[in-house]
């Protein structure tokens, strides 16, 4: 099977109706989308912000490549609107918000993001900016959080040390894999989120500060 150019990997308990719908809406002759069903419970052995929200929509580089080319602006804000639906309905369906559990029996509850649901965007082939949600709340602009994500994804595209996406990436000094970021409410600007915890990360950097010294 080829990689899909849009993705939804989702738990399989997990009512279905709208990621079926969403699939449904963008068929389109030049593109694969490909939906992936997780079941059983899972294990982690991860920094609790990578692990993955119940729902993951992913668009890939190459849905991006096909927007400059074939598919063109139309399509590109379509897929905005159908994610922002989405968005809001896998946000408000009614359940409790998943709880992550330590390996020691601690209870994790303290995180703004919701676990729910997230969006993926693949900017290169070894890149990818995953969107931290707030959790639920009838005050959040979804359409607002949903356009300015992918604006920002698909402004990297250009190669333009001025975007936001290239910035983030230099501050994080990733260079491969997946980078974490929410959107600032107050100045509604994209601010990378350090997976680590702060006092883990300070442990981190002064151990890097010690090895580059010997």
């Amino acid at each position: 099977m080829p990689k899909p150019d849009i993705g939804i990997q989702y738990t399989a308990d997990f009512p279905d109706e709208a990621i079926r719908e969403f699939e449904n809406d963008l068929q389109h002759e030049s593109l694969e989308v490909g939906t992936k069903a997780i079941h059983g419970p899972q294990v982690y052995a991860s920094l609790e912000l990578y692990i993955p929200p119940l729902v993951v929509a992913i668009v890939f580089k190459s849905y991006f490549d096909a927007m400059f080319k074939e598919l063109g602006k139309e399509h590109y804000e379509f897929l905005k609107t159908k994610l922002t639906k989405l968005t809001k309905k896998t946000m408000a369906t009614p359940r409790v918000e998943p709880t992550l559990m330590r390996s020691g029996g601690e209870i994790v509850d303290d995180s703004p993001y919701s676990r729910t649901f997230g969006i993926v965007a693949e900017v290169t082939d070894g890149i990818r900016f995953r969107l931290l949600l707030p959790k639920h709340s009838e005050e959040n602009d979804y359409n607002d959080l949903v356009t300015k994500f992918f604006n920002f994804a698909a402004d990297y595209q250009g190669f333009s040390a001025d975007s936001e996406a290239f910035k983030i990436i230099e501050q994080s000094g990733v260079q491969n894999g997946e980078l974490l970021v929410t959107m600032n409410q107050e100045t509604g600007e994209f601010e990378w989120v350090d997976p680590m915890p702060t006092k883990v990360r300070a442990a981190y950097n002064a151990g890097k500060s010690r090895a580059s010294a010997l």
